[in-house]
């Protein structure tokens, strides 16, 4: 998946005259690139995976409302159309999220979707929206990195291979399965445990 980082930190590479904590800078945006892409991949194939239906109720007029207030503090523009709405979560919401519905967006002629989760029984962005929020502002600001004098694109590869990572950490992640705990023993065992160290 083309990124606007991957595309920039190419350009940097043919630079000249690079520094040791350029390169180094490079180098950490590109192994971070690509771990946050491996990240992306494994999300999309986690989704395909994913067996959810359409709510047997769809959206109700008071869970449109509740929308569309967290989209008037988005400044994203307004609502063309909302979806279905799915029952079940991606495992990276969280055991609270029940529900997820995607909703179009429009703003000067553009057309953007958003995901929106049900958690704790209230309509807000998920974690893997609001996470997506984070990562595309961090690209935009970023994105004439190649434009900068030369004398300071070294620090700027590095506050933002500084920023990837702390998304990368950041990033929501599936719970881990737990670890099943061994049964417990029947009575039958346990008396028979009981007089095997009788007998010992």
């Amino acid at each position: 998946m083309p990124q606007p980082g991957r595309v920039l930190v190419f350009m940097g590479l043919c630079a000249p005259a690079l520094g040791a904590p350029q390169l180094m800078a490079q180098s950490d945006l590109r192994t971070i690139d690509r771990q946050i892409d491996a990240q992306f991949t494994r999300r999309y194939q986690n989704a395909h995976t994913l067996k959810h239906s359409l709510r047997a109720e769809n959206i109700r007029d008071e869970e449109v409302k509740e929308i569309q207030m967290v989209v008037a503090t988005l400044d994203r523009g307004f609502i063309t159309s909302i979806g279905g709405v799915v029952a079940g979560c991606h495992c990276e919401e969280g055991p609270a999220c029940t529900d997820e519905v995607s909703v179009a967006l429009q703003k000067a002629g553009r057309t953007v979707g958003m995901n929106f989760s049900k958690i704790e029984g209230k309509w807000q962005l998920g974690e893997l929206q609001k996470w997506d929020l984070k990562y595309q502002a961090v690209l935009a600001k970023y994105r004439d990195i190649w434009l900068a004098p030369a004398r300071e694109r070294g620090k700027l590869r590095q506050a933002y291979a500084e920023e990837l990572a702390t998304l990368l950490a950041e990033m929501p992640q599936c719970a881990a399965n737990p670890t099943p705990s061994p049964p417990a023993p029947k009575d039958s065992d346990a008396s028979k445990a009981d007089v095997t160290r009788r007998r010992d």
